[in-house]
């Protein structure tokens, strides 16, 4: 395992080094941001269950739960509805051009960093995830105790 890594950072970057597409990258991290997002909701709402059983709770609105009961901070909570428009772009457009999207990420230091820098649209992904997915698994399990998978 890398140094810093908790497991289930090290499993989600593993998998996302398999996948060479970038629809799939991005769903795959959208994914894996839910997941965390269903944890949080689980472990802190009391009505979790009616929460994560209903459909009419959509990914937007378990974000926004979550943000409002101060469960994140504001750079995840943004990062992570920047995520949230790339997939629904992707969801529409599978062409996408991702140097035309906004991938100006914040870092927890309050200083922010334009994924559109890297080189190749993989590797930009990949540093998306790390602002999105490292962020938020990393705070769920310092701030709130939920630990790997």
């Amino acid at each position: 395992m890398d140094e810093g890594f908790t497991q289930i950072q090290e499993h989600f970057f593993d998998y996302l080094r398999e996948l060479n597409d970038v629809s799939a990258v991005t769903l795959a991290i959208h994914l894996h941001v839910e997941y965390l997002i269903d944890r949080l909701i689980r472990e802190k709402s009391p009505t979790a269950k009616e929460i994560l059983t209903n459909s009419q709770y959509t990914f937007s609105i378990k974000l926004n739960l979550v943000y409002n009961m101060g469960l994140i901070p504001e750079y995840i909570f943004t990062n992570i509805k920047k995520l949230n428009k790339l997939r629904n772009g992707i969801a529409h457009n599978l062409n996408i051009d991702l140097s035309k999207q906004d991938l100006n990420f914040q870092r927890d230091d309050n200083n922010s960093y334009d994924v559109r820098v890297v080189e190749g649209d993989i590797n930009k992904l990949m540093t998306l995830a790390a602002y999105t997915f490292g962020f938020l698994d990393y705070h769920c399990s310092r701030e709130h105790g939920i630990r790997d998978m």
